[in-house]
């Protein structure tokens, strides 16, 4: 079934009273989206949090007319833009699919609504919160102390699935060097 993924990850989290679970299923939608397709562009509002049943997305911003990734999901993994649905303002983030894509989602009135009345859903929200935060301090880190050799290991080494798959370019704007740089290194890294 679309949604035994994202339930499971929900009970993995966080005992889950069956009441609960019942409750969050009910509020569960599934969706797909072709490859290369913007999902979310910026100036809009992220309403969903999103479940990766199948395939790749990624998440990026532009900068001075570069493309700069910020983060990038696939298979069993959640995703949204963080400031926009957190905020629920215009978002400046791009989120798009690098792969045909399922997604299961939950809009997020309604996984407010469900945090409300039940607290072991609100604590994993809380727990996805923080694991979200370690994440991205975690790659804000590698950014800032490793050099781009290093970083390009890190990556690897860490995201073994995701190297094999996500294009050399986004790599690149993911660990901050140009495209050409990241051919060199991988010429010259044993990977």
């Amino acid at each position: 079934m679309v949604f035994n993924g994202i339930l499971t990850l929900l009970q993995q989290t966080n005992e889950i009273a069956s009441e609960a679970l019942v409750a969050f299923r009910s509020k569960l939608h599934f969706i797909t989206v072709a490859k290369n397709v913007h999902f979310l562009e910026v100036g809009q509002i992220c309403d969903k949090l999103c479940y990766v049943n199948k395939g790749l997305v990624r998440g990026y911003y532009n900068k001075s007319g570069k493309e700069v990734t910020a983060w990038f999901a696939s298979e069993g993994t959640l995703f949204y833009a963080g400031d926009s649905f957190l905020l629920q303002k215009p978002t400046i983030e791009i989120i798009e699919t690098l792969e045909n894509c399922e997604f299961v989602y939950i809009l997020r009135d309604d996984l407010y609504e469900l945090y409300n009345s039940y607290p072991s859903i609100n604590s994993f929200g809380r727990i996805l919160a923080e694991t979200d935060k370690l994440q991205s301090q975690q790659s804000l880190l590698d950014l800032r102390m490793n050099i781009a050799k290093d970083r390009l290991i890190s990556f690897a080494k860490n995201n073994r699935g995701l190297f094999l798959r996500v294009p050399q370019k986004h790599i690149a704007s993911h660990i901050g060097v140009s495209e050409g740089y990241i051919s060199e290194l991988l010429g010259r890294v044993k990977i």
